[in-house]
C-alpha cells in the first residue's frame, strides 16, 4: 500500500465577523503562517512550541488577543516544523510589530465605552416650553464647549513597536536655588546617548522626553510604561543640598523586561553624588564634574543596554553590559572629587543574571547591592533565594546553616518596604512567605527541626495572598506558579502527617493551577511530572487503582508535551 498522507488538523473554523478587526487580521495572519509552514496540526505546534494546544488553537481564532509570549511560541513553532528556525530572530522582531499595533488597538477597543440606547423624551408641555428651551440652549452650549475641548487636545503618540523600547522622561529637579545648568545639559545628553545607540541597534526603540508626561510615583512609571509600550522608563532627578548635587537616574524596568522574574520589576535608582567643592556658587558645572557626569552616562546607558540583552535571553551579553556599567562606575568612584555612588541596581541585575548557573557568585553581587543600599528588599530577596537553593534537605550542619540563613533574609526582607505598589508588594511577600514555606519543610525533611506547622502557616499565607491579590502580566503567571508551590508544599506536609487523602487533594490543586498558566513552558512541565509522579504514589497508597490508572494516562500526556 502507499505510504498515507501526512495528518491533516481539522480544518479551522471560519473567523467571527463580529470580532474587531484588529484581533481578526493577527488571527489570519497567525492562520496563514500555519498554512505556508506545511500546516501542522496544534498538537505537533504544542510540542514544538511547548506551549498548549488549546492556548494556540485560540490564539488563531480571533476572539480575544493572544499575548505576545502565546503569539511568540505560535511562530516558533510553526517554523521549526518548517525547519526555519535560521529566520527565528528576524522574523520574530517582525511579529512583534504586529502584535504591538493589536496590542494598540485591543486597548483602544476596551477603552470605547459601549453605546447607551437614549430613550425618547416625552413631548414638552406648550405652558413649560420657554423654560426647558433656555435649559436646553445651555446644554449645547455646554456640549459645543465641551466637545471643542476634547479635540483640541492632541492625541499622545503611539506605543513604540521595537523588541526593546526605552522612555526618557523630563527630568525632576528640587532644591535651593535657581535650576541648574547641569539639569537640562545632562538629560540632552543622556537623550543624544540613547538615541545613537539605538540608531546602531534596529531591535531598539527610543522616545523622550518631547511628549512625555510628568511622573509622579511607581504607579506613574508604570502609567508611562504602558502608554508607550517601554521596557525601561528613565528619568533623571537632581537633588541640591548642602553637601553637593545628588544626580539619579530613575530606573523603571517593566515586567516584560525580565521573563519569568518579575519580582525583579518595578522602580530602581542609579545615583552620583558631587560633593560641594567641585559645584559653583552659583550650581553650574566645572569641569571635574562634567568629567565624571560623561562617565556616568556611559555606565547608564551600558546598563539599559544589559537589559536589552537580558529581555531578548542573551544572558552571557546581558553580564558583559552590566559587568562595563559597574566598571565605569567604580572608575568615577575611585576618581578625584570623592564621589559617591548608588549602583544596587547593577549587582541586583548581575545577581539575577548569573544566579542560576554560579549561586555563590550571584550571592556576592546581591549583597553588594544590599551593602549600597540598606533596606533594598531585591537584594534581600537574592542573598535569602541562593542560600535556600545551594542548601539540600538532609542532615547536615551546613545545610542547618544554609537554611537558617535564608530564613533570616526572608523574615528582613518581609519588613522591608519594598514600593509605593500595593500589587508589587503583595507579589513579593508572597515570594518570601513560599520562601520560608520551603525552607521550613526543608528543615524538617532533614531532620534538622520539626518545623512543619511553620512551613504550614506561610504555605497557607500564599494562598491567601494569592486569592486576594490583583495582579496582571507576568506577575500573575509567576504568582500562580507560587500558589501552586504552596499547595503542593501543603501535599507533602500531609503526607508527613500521615495523611494521604489530604495530600491527594492537595496535589490536585496544584496541578490545576499549574494548568492555567497561559503558556506552556519546559519548567512548568517538568514540574508537572513531578507532581503527577507524586500524586500517583499517593492514589497508591490510598489503594485507588482507578485513580492510579487515569493519572498514568496524565502522565504519558505530559511527556509527550516536553
Amino acid at each position: 500500500m502507499p505510504d498515507a498522507p501526512p495528518r491533516r488538523g481539522r480544518k479551522e473554523a471560519p473567523l467571527d465577523p463580529a470580532a474587531p478587526p484588529h484581533r481578526r487580521e493577527l488571527a489570519q495572519q497567525l492562520r496563514d503562517l500555519k498554512a505556508e509552514c506545511g500546516g501542522p496540526t496544534y498538537r505537533v505546534l504544542s510540542e514544538l512550541s511547548h506551549c498548549a494546544s488549546g492556548t494556540l488553537s485560540e490564539a488563531a481564532n480571533g476572539r480575544r488577543l493572544p499575548t505576545w509570549e502565546t503569539t511568540r511560541a505560535f511562530v516558533t513553532g510553526c517554523l521549526r516544523h518548517a525547519g526555519r528556525e535560521a529566520e527565528a530572530s528576524r522574523l520574530s522582531a517582525q511579529w512583534r510589530v504586529r502584535w504591538d499595533r493589536a496590542a494598540a488597538a485591543e486597548a483602544e477597543h476596551d477603552a470605547t465605552p459601549p453605546p447607551v440606547a437614549v430613550p425618547a423624551r416625552p413631548a414638552v408641555p406648550p405652558a413649560r416650553r420657554g423654560r426647558t428651551g433656555r435649559r436646553l440652549l445651555v446644554a449645547a452650549v455646554a456640549l459645543a464647549l465641551v466637545c471643542a475641548l476634547a479635540g483640541s487636545v492632541a492625541p499622545g503618540p503611539p506605543p513604540m513597536t521595537g523588541l526593546f523600547n526605552v522612555v526618557l522622561a523630563p527630568y525632576r529637579w528640587s532644591g535651593p536655588g535657581p535650576l541648574p545648568a547641569v539639569a537640562p545639559r545632562l538629560q540632552a545628553a543622556i537623550r543624544g546617548e540613547l538615541r545613537t545607540w539605538s540608531a546602531r541597534t534596529p531591535s531598539a526603540r527610543t522616545r523622550g522626553p518631547e511628549r512625555i508626561s510628568r511622573i509622579d510615583g511607581e504607579a506613574g512609571f508604570a502609567q508611562v510604561a504602558r502608554a508607550h509600550g517601554a521596557d525601561v522608563v528613565l528619568r533623571p532627578d537632581f537633588r541640591a543640598a548642602g553637601d553637593g548635587l545628588t544626580v539619579t537616574i530613575e530606573i523603571f524596568i517593566a515586567e516584560r523586561t525580565l521573563g519569568e522574574t518579575p519580582e525583579f520589576a518595578g522602580l530602581h535608582k542609579l545615583g552620583l553624588t558631587e560633593p560641594a567643592d567641585v559645584i559653583d556658587g552659583d550650581l553650574r558645572l566645572n569641569e571635574e564634574l562634567a568629567e565624571s557626569t560623561v562617565h556616568y552616562l556611559d555606565a547608564v546607558v551600558a546598563f539599559v543596554r544589559g537589559l536589552g540583552a537580558y529581555g531578548r535571553g542573551e544572558l552571557s551579553a546581558a553580564e558583559e553590559q552590566f559587568q562595563l556599567a559597574d566598571r565605569i562606575l567604580a572608575t568615577v568612584e575611585r576618581g578625584p572629587g570623592g564621589h559617591r555612588i548608588r549602583r544596587e541596581v547593577v549587582h541586583l541585575m548581575l545577581g539575577n543574571t548569573v544566579g542560576a548557573a554560579d549561586p555563590a557568585r550571584a550571592a556576592v553581587h546581591f549583597r553588594r547591592a544590599a551593602e549600597d543600599a540598606p533596606g533594598y528588599r531585591r537584594a534581600e530577596m537574592g542573598l535569602a533565594e541562593t542560600a535556600r537553593t545551594t542548601a539540600h534537605c538532609r542532615p547536615g550542619d551546613r545545610n542547618r546553616a544554609r537554611l537558617e540563613e535564608a530564613i533570616g533574609h526572608y523574615r528582613r526582607a518581609l519588613t522591608m518596604d519594598p514600593t509605593v505598589d500595593p500589587a508589587r508588594a503583595v507579589f513579593l511577600d508572597m515570594k518570601a512567605r513560599l520562601g520560608l514555606g520551603l525552607a521550613y519543610q526543608c528543615l524538617s525533611l532533614a531532620g534538622a527541626a520539626p518545623r512543619w506547622a511553620l512551613a504550614e502557616t506561610e504555605f497557607g499565607a500564599v494562598a491567601r495572598l494569592y486569592h486576594g491579590a490583583r495582579l496582571d502580566s507576568g506577575s500573575a503567571r509567576q504568582a500562580r506558579w507560587f500558589a501552586a508551590e504552596a499547595r503542593a508544599g501543603q501535599a507533602l506536609n500531609a503526607l508527613a502527617g500521615g495523611r494521604p487523602a489530604a495530600a491527594a487533594t492537595a496535589y490536585e490543586e496544584a496541578l490545576g493551577l499549574l494548568a492555567g498558566m497561559d503558556v506552556v513552558r519546559p519548567t512548568f512541565v517538568e514540574r508537572e511530572l513531578v507532581l503527577l509522579r507524586n500524586l500517583r504514589a499517593t492514589y497508591a497508597r490510598l489503594g485507588r487503582t482507578a485513580d492510579v490508572a487515569r493519572v498514568d494516562q496524565r502522565i504519558t500526556a505530559a511527556e509527550r508535551r516536553r
